[in-house]
């Protein structure tokens, strides 16, 4: 949706034209996006706490 409302870039369609069960459909893909992102940020600390571990 690249200049979808004037904002000058990439922006994600107007919210209000959607249907309840497609905002909640995205709502929900963005959750399990942040989700992996999580997954992935506390794979990092455990695996700095490893290498630290390693070290000694």
């Amino acid at each position: 949706m690249y200049n979808s409302n004037m904002c000058g870039g990439y922006c994600a369609p107007d919210d209000m034209s959607w249907s309840k069960e497609d905002r909640k459909a995205l709502l929900k893909e963005r959750e399990a996006v942040l989700e992996a992102k999580l997954a992935t940020i506390r794979h990092w600390i455990e695996n700095v706490d490893k290498e630290e571990s390693d070290k000694k």
